[in-house]
């Protein structure tokens, strides 16, 4: 596994070229009301249990499922038939058994539905205490479809059951400043052999890096540092784990994608440049074990590009 990323970071410093380990596949989306594959403010990406693309959009307060190549399915929300009202949608996730979850930032909930837009049930709300949120930002699931969300502000991991029965939360420090919190703006989970392992950018200025956490709450990595050299970060948004445990971080303040090894070793770095299509400030990942692709999310453009991992 760690071999394998080694030959992959030579030959793309050998070459200076991103086909020796990534592949531009080509975007879609773009900026657009009410066309059905566009955006105005797409905040969240995941891929389904069949290899589908589902991208959430803000400001629309819609949902949208494209092919695994970015073709547009369907949309569900203002403009398409999603049977309840999802109040200024953000993060999204799948469960175990097909159910989407969907972080509703306005009124501090999670939504649970199936892909077919039937809402199940919504649990959570504002608050401090156990099972609320202040400043909701990520989320995930897990192997048993448990839910964790990462609360930006008060910097706990709350964790739900499948069917939204609050079970407990753990607090996550700064690295950088122990007595504060981190600033967690993207999450992801990792399951090997039916344990969950969950991975936090952690965004705060001074932190800049990734954790990876067990279900628990006990620290177990660390991955990258504040800057902007090899392994370095600034800004991280999102982060997400390859079938071979390759993480893979949104350095958003620098601008390009950092690649970890499963021991936390900088594989290398990617910015789109040497595919001709550079990154600009990247927001959100999600990554296909269908087809090997890394979807990268970029707010600003709202668009999503596809790039094929080797």
């Amino acid at each position: 596994m760690q071999l394998r990323s080694l030959l992959l970071a030579v030959a793309f410093f050998a070459t200076h070229s991103a086909s020796a380990a990534i592949v531009y596949e080509g975007k879609f989306g773009g900026r657009g009301y009410q066309n059905n594959g566009n955006f105005t403010e797409p905040v969240g990406v995941a891929v389904d249990g069949t290899g589908s693309v589902w991208v959430v959009d803000r400001n629309r307060q819609t949902v949208q499922q494209f092919s695994a190549t970015g073709v547009h399915q369907h949309t569900w929300g203002q403009f398409g038939d999603i049977r309840t009202a999802i109040s200024a949608p953000g993060a999204i996730a799948f469960g175990p058994d097909g159910t989407i979850d969907i972080l509703a930032m306005s009124d501090f909930k999670i939504w649970k539905g199936t892909t077919a837009g039937v809402n199940l049930y919504s649990f959570g709300g504002y608050g401090t205490g156990p099972g609320g949120f202040e400043y909701p930002e990520a989320l995930a699931v897990g192997a048993g479809g448990e839910i964790y969300v990462a609360d930006k502000r008060t910097s706990y991991i709350t964790v739900f059951s499948a069917k939204g029965v609050y079970l407990n939360r753990w607090f996550v420090p700064s690295t950088g400043q122990p007595a504060v919190g981190a600033w967690v703006s993207g999450l992801c989970a990792q399951i090997v052999g039916g344990t969950t392992y969950l991975y936090l950018a952690d965004q705060r200025s001074g932190d800049d890096c990734v954790l990876k956490y067990s279900t628990s709450g006990k620290l177990l990595q660390v991955f990258g540092s504040p800057g902007a050299g090899d392994a370095k970060l600034k800004d991280p948004r999102a982060v997400a784990v390859d079938q071979n445990g390759l993480v893979y971080v949104a350095d958003h303040g620098n601008q390009r994608i950092q690649i970890f090894e499963p021991n936390g070793q900088h594989a290398f770095a990617f910015n789109g440049a040497s595919a001709g299509v550079a990154l600009f400030q990247p927001t959100g990942l999600a990554y296909s074990r269908f087809n090997n692709t890394l979807y990268v999310l970029q707010q600003l453009y709202c668009t999503v590009s596809r790039y094929r991992l080797f």
